[in-house]
């Protein structure tokens, strides 16, 4: 339908038709958004605790279980400790059950790093561009003339009017670069200031982590 659409997709100029069409096209985008977050973050942190989870069971992560199994203070159990740093992952709170939390040996744990990393960004800082994307890949693999591809479409269309972390087009594309750029400046100067650290002499390289 014909309409004056507005910033944030106020809709201006409809007739009362066209009003009752957009408000059940809206309610639809809303009912979707309701079960679909909660599914999004379940899914991906049930999918980080089948994964990685058994991984640290196992004989090879038998180093990595140790540091956890001889800590001080529970729970010593590999699993629990696994869902807690998930969750704490995906909700960005940046706690860990291990009074260490990711030094070694639990630092060369890649099984457990990456999907840290992983469950950081589509929890927090790349939410809008994963919840956008998973809309996205749904859309294209629905019926044209369905409801839900009505809907879909919508919601990708109008993303502020339902969903405060929901963006057009441009700015996800936006975000995603401002993300890409600030994760890959960030791991260079880690690196590049981390070998410089190598370099210097012992006793600089203590006053500086005692200073930090």
């Amino acid at each position: 339908f014909d309409a004056v659409v507005t910033g944030y997709s106020d809709f201006h100029t409809l007739r009362v038709a066209v009003k009752i069409e957009l408000g059940g096209v809206e309610y639809r985008s809303l009912a979707v958004l309701s079960w679909m977050i909660p599914m999004y973050w379940i899914g991906w942190l049930l999918l980080s605790i089948v994964i990685v989870a058994p991984y640290l069971a196992s004989p090879p992560a038998a180093q990595y279980r140790a540091a956890i199994q001889d800590q001080p203070k529970p729970p010593h159990n590999t699993t629990w400790e696994w869902i807690f740093q998930s969750v704490s992952a995906l909700t960005n709170t940046g706690m860990s059950l291990v009074d260490d939390s990711m030094q070694l040996p639990l630092g060369k744990c890649y099984m457990m790093l990456f999907p840290t990393m992983w469950l950081i960004l589509v929890g927090n800082t790349a939410f809008p561009i994963c919840l956008r994307a998973v809309l996205w890949v749904m859309q294209l693999m629905l019926p044209r003339k369905s409801a839900m591809y009505e809907t879909l479409r919508f919601l990708l269309d109008h993303p502020r009017r339902c969903f405060i972390y929901l963006f057009r087009t441009e700015s996800t594309l936006f975000l995603l670069a401002t993300v890409l750029l600030f994760t890959i400046s960030d791991w260079f100067f880690a690196m590049v200031l981390d070998q410089s650290l190598i370099n210097i002499s012992e006793p600089t390289r203590h006053s500086l982590i005692s200073y930090a």
